[in-house]
């Protein structure tokens, strides 16, 4: 991939990148010194520099729109008050005991992960006790589905991923099963990341 698409893949994928950019609040020189140095390019200032000047910021405004279009009909729901247990993937011949549990199963290649509510870790604590690395507890979920065209579409993870960290809220689990994207932060910051996800769609 040639360093003016890898530049071009950076700035449309960070709205508040491109916000400044348009705005002519960032310095060129100063943000290829900076995606240089971030993404070990293997280019000169000058070639990063030539980059970001050819960047076109209508079609990445347009891009946006369409994004934000998609987030008009998303459905938007939470939870809170859930653990998140961290287990040995030796642990993995015990979890046919807890499938009809309501319980989210993510599998790893060394670890597994299980996140439920906390009136039910209890139970799970007790069947994997011998093999739980750690917990987490005060977790809740923030669950929004959108049309299986925009969860396919390029660009939509990132959108909510950026505007989550651009509000200073903390990803600790991420979740995809198109449509659906199951975004877990601390219990105390669910109603600020429901807001801002309502903010993508401008509601």
């Amino acid at each position: 991939m040639s360093i003016s698409q890898q530049v071009s893949d950076i700035v449309s994928s960070d709205l508040s990148l491109q916000k400044d950019i348009h705005r002519g609040l960032i310095n060129h020189r100063a943000l290829a010194r900076y995606l240089i140095d971030k993404y070990d390019f293997d280019a000169s200032l000058d070639a990063v520099i030539s980059a970001l000047r050819r960047i076109e910021l209508e079609p990445l405004k347009e891009f946006d729109k369409k994004i934000t279009g998609f987030f008009k009909d998303a459905s938007i729901s939470t939870r809170n008050n859930l653990v998140c247990f961290t287990l040995k993937k030796e642990a993995l011949f015990l979890l046919p005991k807890i499938i009809s549990k309501n319980i989210r199963i993510v599998t790893g290649t060394d670890e597994i992960n299980l996140i439920v509510e906390k009136t039910k870790s209890e139970t799970l604590h007790d069947i994997f006790s011998q093999y739980i690395i750690k917990t987490e507890k005060d977790l809740g979920e923030v669950s929004i589905r959108l049309a299986e065209e925009a969860a396919k579409t390029r660009g939509v993870m990132s959108r909510i991923a950026n505007e989550i960290s651009l509000n200073k809220i903390n990803i600790e689990q991420l979740l995809i099963s198109v449509p659906e994207f199951l975004i877990y932060v601390k219990d105390k910051d669910v109603i600020k990341t429901h807001e801002v996800l309502l903010g993508l769609s401008g509601s």
